[in-house]
Parts: structure tokens; sequence; C-alpha cells
């Protein structure tokens, strides 16, 4: 298994990846206005940010139990949610390219 502070940089960097990718999905949303669909995206985007945060704080925090809420968010519902919103803003955009 790999080690806390390996497992901690990778979490750090997946984090600063998707910070990144946030802002330019939610740049292409505000520069072209897109309808929604890229809006979605960001969101996406957002969502997974708040995961890699939880995983940082986990990971740097060993001791930590976390409550059963948190758990539940961490697994099935914002992996979830995720995927609902890249689903909803690919449909969307795809939707916009067919009717150009």
């Amino acid at each position: 298994m790999l080690s806390n502070n390996l497992l901690l940089i990778i979490q750090i960097l997946a984090f600063f990846f998707y910070l990144i990718a946030f802002f330019v999905s939610y740049k292409i949303y505000k520069l072209k206005n897109y309808s929604t669909s890229w809006l979605f995206i960001s969101l996406a985007f957002l969502i997974s940010l708040l995961r890699r945060v939880l995983g940082i704080y986990v990971i740097a925090s060993p001791d930590l139990v976390l409550p059963e809420v948190l758990d539940i968010l961490d697994r099935p519902i914002i992996p979830f949610l995720t995927g609902i919103f890249f689903f909803l803003g690919l449909l969307g955009i795809l939707k916009e390219m067919e009717n150009r």
C-alpha cells in the first residue's frame, strides 16, 4: 500500500487539477454563455474538489474517524452527483452541437 505521504501528495495534486479544470470550464461557460451545459460540468468539478478536500483531510489526520454522514457522502453520493452533472453537461453540449 502507498504511504500516507505519497497519498497526500497525490490528493493535493488531484485537488489542484480539479481546481484548474473547474476554473477553465467556468470560464468557458462565462465566455461563450453555453446555456447551462458548461455550468453543469463546472459544478461536477466543484463537487469533485470538495471530495478531494475531504480526502486530504482524512489522510492528513489519520486518527480521524469520519462521521457516518461524511462517509456516505464520500462514497456513493458525491460520485453519483458528479456523474449526473457531467452527463447533463455533456448531453447539453451534444444537443447544442447537433443544432448547429
